[in-house]
């Protein structure tokens, strides 16, 4: 792996990272040999998991999504993040029952959810049900 990609792969890692985590679930990285994809997303209750492979160009990760998804068993999603992709690769993820997001959306769902719990603390009031519900809801869609 090169310098540049391995710098990509970090900067998809830390904003999968800082965006759920800002949405409350636990991340925790898989460093194991035989594990394709690069985390794990929890939610504090435990009862929804996402598998996040990140992945500049899907292209590149198709063999990796594939095993991913035979080792995945129910209780988890897996989620691809990528820099774009096109309307087959969407298609392709929809027949293929995975999620596929470009980094771009999940930086927008982080820094909406970060912006959110910034402004109630400055005021002193929790995030706002109706807000959260909407962000929660839009995330949901997508995952």
């Amino acid at each position: 792996m090169t310098e540049i990609s391995r710098k990509k792969k970090k900067e998809f890692i830390d904003t999968c990272v800082t965006t759920f985590e800002s949405f409350k679930y636990s991340c925790e990285h898989n460093k194991g040999i035989g594990t394709v994809w690069e985390m794990m997303a929890t939610n504090f209750g435990g009862d929804r998991s996402y598998a996040i492979i990140c992945a500049p160009r899907v292209d590149e990760f198709r063999n990796q999504i594939r095993i991913a998804q035979k080792r995945l068993g129910t209780d988890a999603r897996l989620v691809v993040v990528t820099e774009k992709h096109c309307e087959v690769e969407e298609n392709l993820s929809i027949e293929n029952d995975y999620s596929l997001v470009t980094l771009d959306l999940i930086e927008d769902f982080g820094l909406q959810m970060i912006e959110i719990e910034k402004r109630d603390r400055e005021e002193g009031k929790e995030v706002s049900e109706e807000e959260l519900a909407a962000l929660m809801s839009s995330r949901e869609k997508v995952f």
